[in-house]
């Protein structure tokens, strides 16, 4: 099994829930036409376990959808970068809000947006969303990238997370 540790938890990223600290797919995993652009956090089976922001920031985009991601948040990092949070079961009241509003707005379920900066601000460690099973998946579990200012994914493992591995 593999181990997380925030042990620079003020010079780094916090973890991103309390579900689990092991993970059961990797960036990069070979997949159907693609490659697995985050890491999937092992929930066991639970749905509503409490999903962090790693960093202050603001929420910059919010996809609902049947497939795929889900319902999905995408939380914009004080450093540039961009924490992107999938498959959650809801999200935190003034984003469910926000959600409600942009719902009625397009007189549509499913909606992709982009939040105006700062409108719904996040503090390190706010609670801003649970854990789900959204989306195209089988069994609930967080998917969890990082993607850089260009919106290109990079590592979470690789300098924002340690893995202690015991095998």
């Amino acid at each position: 099994s593999s181990l997380f540790s925030n042990d620079n938890i003020d010079e780094g990223y916090l973890w991103p829930t309390n579900a689990s600290k092991t993970i059961t797919a990797v960036f990069g995993e070979e997949r159907p036409r693609r490659f697995h652009a985050g890491i999937d956090v092992r929930t066991y089976g639970i749905i509503g376990k409490e999903i962090y922001a790693i960093e202050s920031g603001y929420i910059s985009r919010i996809k609902v959808s049947s497939s795929s991601y889900g319902k999905t948040l995408y939380l914009t990092l004080i450093d540039g970068n961009t924490a992107v949070y999938a498959h959650l079961d809801r999200f935190h009241p003034n984003i469910e809000e926000k959600v409600t509003s942009l719902q009625k707005d397009s007189n549509k379920n499913f909606i992709d947006s982009y939040i105006k900066k700062n409108e719904l601000k996040f503090n390190k460690g706010d609670i801003i969303g649970y854990s789900g099973d959204t989306g195209g998946i089988s069994g609930p579990h967080l998917h969890f990238e990082i993607r850089d200012n260009k919106g290109k994914p990079i590592n979470p493992l690789q300098n924002h997370f340690t893995i202690e591995d015991t095998l």
